[in-house]
């Protein structure tokens, strides 16, 4: 007899996704830290001026390499794990890179709104937040062990 297939995993809580992406805010600024810190090495121990251009992009560079690597491998980040939520594409399974980098670039637009977009979840009957529905994933309760 052929096992049944698991129902689908229930929509996370806006809240949890919040608390999740407030704890993010701590490893993210650690790589930060490290990053600057490999700036300021390989430019002779000289500070990077304030408002370069590409600086800002190389810690950007740094958050989608966070997020991304997290949301393509398993599909959490650190703060996702602590909070039993992870992120999944429209069929359940992990998403790509491609997907991943429309995320993270509609993440940016939801975050420089105001946070409306990521506020959505409170509103949307499915929970989504603009980067959700973008890049067609959802963020699921996960229970573990």
């Amino acid at each position: 007899m052929d096992a049944l297939p698991a129902p689908p995993a229930p929509a996370a809580a806006p809240w949890r996704r919040l608390a999740a992406g407030a704890y993010d805010c701590f490893p993210l600024l650690a790589i930060w830290i490290l990053v600057t810190f490999g700036v300021t090495a390989a430019r002779g121990m000289q500070a990077v001026p304030p408002h370069t251009p590409w600086f800002g992009l190389v810690l950007l560079g740094a958050a989608f390499f966070y997020l991304g690597l997290s949301w393509r491998r398993g599909g959490q980040t650190m703060g996702m794990r602590a909070w039993r939520v992870a992120v999944v594409g429209a069929d359940g399974g992990h998403i790509g890179w491609a997907r991943a980098l429309l995320r993270f670039a509609v993440l940016l637009v939801s975050l420089g709104a105001g946070m409306l977009g990521v506020l959505w979840a409170f509103v949307d009957r499915d929970r989504r937040m603009w980067h959700d529905l973008a890049a067609r994933t959802r963020v699921v309760a996960v229970r573990h062990g």
